[in-house]
């Protein structure tokens, strides 16, 4: 199967590690562009409350008339977090020429692990499988530093 979009990554030392990144642009009234850490293992994509102000996301729940019940994630700190629904108009990963989103609902939270690596206030991208979607791939170079991700299917 070719790939539908691409997007480059590259490893960044965040907090005691070096983890897997790439530039994502949101776009909601105005337009901000920031680090995405790629998280495999998240089903959500959640960014940082200074991202969501940014870019001015929606609030997903001005938008519908349904009663949404609260959601919540466990922190680090073993503490409930509440993660607040927000819409983005269009959002890309991986920079220009990458891989695009249209229309797309993200979690807005200050999360405990983004205060612990320095990011308290600051805009910041965990990025889950809703975005990255179910067939993908991150494609290392042999120095392991960069690669490509690798979107098959929506």
């Amino acid at each position: 199967l070719p790939a539908i979009a691409r997007g480059a990554f590259q490893t960044q030392q965040i907090g005691g590690g070096q983890l897997p990144c790439l530039e994502i642009a949101m776009y909601g009234v105005s337009a901000c562009t920031a680090i995405g850490v790629i998280d495999t293992g998240s089903p959500l994509t959640i960014v940082s409350p200074k991202f969501a102000e940014t870019s001015a996301l929606f609030d997903e729940l001005q938008l519908s008339d349904d009663d949404f019940p609260p959601l919540y994630t466990m922190g680090a700190d073993g503490l409930q977090t509440t993660l607040q629904p927000r819409r983005a108009a269009g959002l890309i990963l991986g920079g220009k020429g990458g891989v695009e989103r249209a229309n797309k609902k993200v979690f807005s939270a200050q999360l405990p692990m983004m205060s612990a690596v320095g990011f308290e206030n600051k805009e910041l991208a965990l990025i889950g499988l809703d975005l990255l979607g179910n067939h993908f791939a991150l494609n290392f170079d042999g120095d392991q530093v960069h690669g490509e991700l690798e979107v098959y299917g929506s």
